[in-house]
């Protein structure tokens, strides 16, 4: 099995595993060019997020909701379901994160105090 490179960048803001945005430019000065925009569950092209909202997210904790259509057969009835899902959000609840900013995988009954930081 190989490992390749799929995209590169300036600058990557990352909330959550398979929640990254890629992007080149300052975000300060508004000459931002997206290169990469990957989010879990959700369509890219409904969401219409930009790198402001993943930076606004990571430094206040907020939440952006969006809402998505599917399509759902049941007993050969075929429906349409509209759901509201969090698309960005500043929790993250599959890891714990050390002193150190490492990440770590989340174990029942163990906390940040039995990890050994060096």
């Amino acid at each position: 099995m190989g490992i390749t490179i799929e995209s590169q960048g300036e600058n990557i803001v990352c909330l959550a595993p398979k929640y990254h945005h890629l992007y080149n430019g300052n975000e300060q000065n508004d000459d931002i060019v997206l290169l990469l925009n990957r989010m879990k569950g959700v369509s890219e092209k409904n969401a219409n997020l930009t790198t402001n909202d993943y930076i606004k997210c990571l430094n206040d904790g907020c939440n952006i909701n969006v809402t998505t259509n599917n399509l759902q057969m049941k007993m050969d009835i075929m429906s349409v379901i509209t759901m509201e899902k969090s698309v960005l959000t500043g929790i993250h609840n599959k890891m714990v994160v050390l002193s150190n900013g490492c990440c770590v995988p989340l174990k029942y009954g163990i906390s940040t105090d039995h990890y050994i930081i060096d």
